[in-house]
């Protein structure tokens, strides 16, 4: 080409005005992802004015996004109530979405026994001695035959359930739904202008909002985590209240297991910054909270008490089968069976190594305590592929608060 051509094209083609940065990618993503749970939501409609509404207020809502992404909006400035404006839509399309499939079965065994565990507390039972049996389409098999038939996770979970299984049959749908949006407005509310689009964006990740409706659980510890985030005295977010912090993530204990396994390191970060003495207080408040709330259960039925809460851990009899999407999908795919010992001898490896690594080089990986069991449950022979996408909201609340204030004020100056 001559240098004529090329003076030619530059006339014709100035350089663009269109200043695109992380912000406007963040909103064009979020935007993108909308209407994909749009495009999902359009195939449960019905003749409903209130679903019409509420499919119209979605895909509005994209499309907001996306123009807010290819247009010269300035997403520092309006990136919070855009996707707050958004993040409502869609809680607005889940709850119609509730009320369609409501009194239809619940198909996963973990929410089914949620929910059976909390009439089993209203009842004035321990669920931990009642034998549960799913008649959803994805039950947990064993490998000697049959099925996961007891509870086999803490008792939280039941207990922010009991109040909605106590008006309605599938309530502990309703619990979900309530702390997918607690999650929601907590992680939204907490971020930067141009970090907002990208926690809403984390939200739609693996349809993580659509839990509520899809009989998954995860919400019911995912929102407390990150609300103990948000008071951790190191996040530039939320409120100093180290107490705070350890109740909130005492509960979320309580829900289910995967946050155990960040509480080593997360005592080790109050250690190192604050001293001995102010990380067994902080142990002492989160064990305190976390055995309050198993108090009734500990005193109905302590040794079944126990058994459930370790099942998860350990596998109950006639052992769980393999599955997953870390290193047991060797075994799944019949490329490369692994044994079940060899993936607890990798997991103890991982995790001494883990902590080794992370007193040692703890000002570049201190975030990762919130994260601790993503790298550990990859080596184990359940490694569901929802352990890993919960990581995408809770990472961008790490975000946040690494990056907060400071954020805020260096757009604002």
């Amino acid at each position: 080409m001559s240098t004529d051509d090329a003076d030619s094209l530059l006339d014709r083609f100035p350089e663009p005005d269109l200043d695109v940065e992380a912000p406007d990618a963040y909103a064009l993503l979020a935007g993108v992802f909308t209407l994909h749970l749009g495009a999902e939501m359009s195939y449960a409609r019905e003749p409903s004015i209130i679903w019409g509404i509420a499919s119209m207020y979605v895909f509005a809502t994209a499309l907001v996004l996306i123009g807010s992404g290819v247009s010269t909006v300035d997403v520092r400035r309006w990136g919070r109530p855009l996707s707050g404006a958004a993040f409502l839509a869609i809680m607005s399309a889940l709850g119609v979405i509730y009320l369609m499939i409501h009194g239809s079965p619940i198909n996963t065994d973990a929410l089914d026994f949620v929910n059976t565990a909390a009439g089993t507390l209203l009842s004035g039972q321990s669920p931990y001695i009642v034998s549960m049996h799913s008649g959803g389409e994805f039950p947990t098999p064993m490998v000697g035959g049959g099925h996961v038939n007891q509870y086999s996770y803490p008792i939280g979970s039941a207990v922010v359930a009991a109040p909605f299984v106590a008006i309605a049959e599938d309530g502990s749908r309703i619990a979900v739904l309530l702390f997918t949006f607690l999650a929601g407005v907590v992680l939204i509310g907490s971020a930067p202008h141009e970090l907002a689009p990208l926690a809403l964006f984390s939200l739609l990740v693996g349809d993580f909002i659509t839990w509520g409706v899809s009989d998954l659980t995860d919400p019911l510890w995912v929102a407390p985590l990150l609300a103990a985030i948000y008071f951790w005295p190191w996040s530039r977010v939320g409120r100093d209240s180290l107490r705070w912090s350890a109740v909130l993530f005492g509960i979320a204990m309580a829900m289910k297991q995967q946050p155990w396994f960040c509480a080593p390191f997360l005592m080790l970060w109050v250690w190192h910054e604050r001293g001995r003495w102010t990380a067994a207080r902080y142990v002492g408040t989160v064990a305190g909270t976390f055995g309050l709330i198993h108090l009734p259960v500990f005193v109905l039925a302590p040794e079944a008490a126990v058994v459930g809460l370790l099942t998860n851990l350990y596998g109950p009899s006639g052992t769980l089968v393999h599955l997953g999407v870390g290193l047991s999908a060797l075994t799944l795919s019949g490329a490369f069976p692994i044994a079940k010992g060899a993936h607890t001898l990798l997991m103890a490896l991982v995790g001494i190594g883990s902590v080794v690594a992370y007193w040692t080089y703890f000002d570049r990986l201190r975030w990762l305590a919130w994260l601790a069991w993503a790298p550990l449950l990859f080596f184990n022979y359940r490694s569901l592929a929802n352990y890993f996408i919960v990581c995408a909201p809770i990472a961008v609340m790490l975000l946040n608060g690494r990056l907060g204030r400071e954020t805020e004020v260096s757009t604002s100056a």
